[in-house]
């Protein structure tokens, strides 16, 4: 009768343990969940649109609104929306490199130029390639399609060369423009805050320029610019998910002075 009386006390202290073991379990498994659900939480206010910078444009001020694409916006574009929705003008990216073309431009600028949007291109530089190389890649890119504004050469550390210096860079830059200019086009340059500080200003101060900036433009005093990109997430109707928006620097009548002086 003794040994029994040991056994039953064991199994109920067993018992006993093994509760405690679940409900510590229970309690780990769920702090482990409110953790990876306050995580998510976290990552969503990060990344949404409420952490996003946000650009208030004076439509009054600045009446003349754009977009840039690439193929990276898809292949179903409807450009009839697009110009409904107010937008006047649309830059499409044509090449990238010495060799690299935008799958999507022709059909873009085709459609684009149909529903009566003012079209430009441009071309993604390469830090440490030739710009003469890249000047030819993109004429050939835009050969056959008539274009509106200026061809851009779009200039930015992004996905680029850490390692070329910036007096290379602005050696390859000026290149590819003196070639562009040579065959008898327009040209401007697109860069940030940063690459107006380290190429814009020192070595083409007299290149028109579209600025990419996170503000509005009435607070951009020192940068000299034509347009300005204000925002990477912009809806546009017409176009699946996110783009880049874009505001001439000036009125409509300043917006045809500055047209008709390329043409």
């Amino acid at each position: 009768m003794a040994r029994g009386r040991r056994r039953r006390h064991r199994s109920t202290r067993s018992r006993r343990r093994r509760k405690r073991s679940g409900r510590l379990l229970n309690c780990l498994v769920a702090t482990g969940l409110a953790a990876l659900v306050m995580l998510a939480a976290a990552l969503h206010w990060l990344w949404s649109d409420t952490r996003r910078p946000h650009v208030e444009i004076d439509p009054a001020r600045y009446p003349v609104t754009g977009i840039d694409i690439s193929q990276h916006n898809g292949d179903d574009i409807d450009y009839d929306k697009v110009r409904a929705s107010g937008i006047t003008f649309v830059y499409i990216k044509a090449s990238e490199g010495t060799r690299g073309r935008d799958k999507n431009f022709l059909t873009n600028a085709r459609k684009a130029r149909q529903a009566g949007l003012v079209t430009g291109a441009y071309h993604y530089f390469r830090k440490g390639a030739d710009g003469r190389l890249q000047a030819r890649n993109f004429l050939q890119a835009v050969s056959h399609t008539r274009l509106d504004l200026p061809l851009v050469v779009d200039v930015e550390d992004w996905l680029n060369d850490p390692k070329v210096s910036n007096h290379a860079t602005a050696t390859g830059v000026r290149a590819m423009l003196d070639y562009l200019l040579m065959h008898g086009r327009r040209v401007m340059l697109y860069t940030n805050r940063e690459g107006y500080k380290k190429w814009v200003k020192p070595y083409f101060a007299s290149i028109d320029l579209w600025l990419c900036a996170f503000n509005p433009p009435q607070d951009l005093k020192q940068e000299r610019h034509v347009m300005q990109q204000y925002s990477h997430w912009g809806t546009v109707d017409g176009i699946d998910g996110d783009v880049d928006l874009d505001v001439f620097n000036g009125s409509h009548a300043e917006w045809q002075r500055w047209l008709e002086a390329g043409s």
